[in-house]
């Protein structure tokens, strides 16, 4: 009986996306949001939604932030595609 090859398997070439907010080397007043692609398969359409969870500081506070980081087209618009990392 024929065994399936891993290779063929369509979960082989799934995308993996970490989505990290870190300071940034520029300056202490920005930060730099970054997207890896650990999987191995590229992502297509990607798209952010930050949002302030709740009981964790101020709202008011943290959606004028959080505006602040969906405005740069990168967010906004998202990534057409985004190849997986080697």
């Amino acid at each position: 009986m024929p065994t399936a090859c891993p290779v063929l398997d369509p979960q082989f070439f799934r995308p993996d996306l970490d989505v990290f907010l870190t300071p940034s080397d520029a300056a202490m007043s920005l930060a730099e949001i970054v997207i890896i692609n650990n999987g191995n398969g590229a992502a297509r359409l990607v798209r952010t939604i930050f949002q302030h969870v709740d009981g964790r500081g101020d709202p008011v506070k943290a959606q004028a932030i959080i505006d602040k980081i969906n405005t740069p087209a990168m967010v906004s618009d998202g990534i057409s595609s985004l190849g997986p990392r080697r």
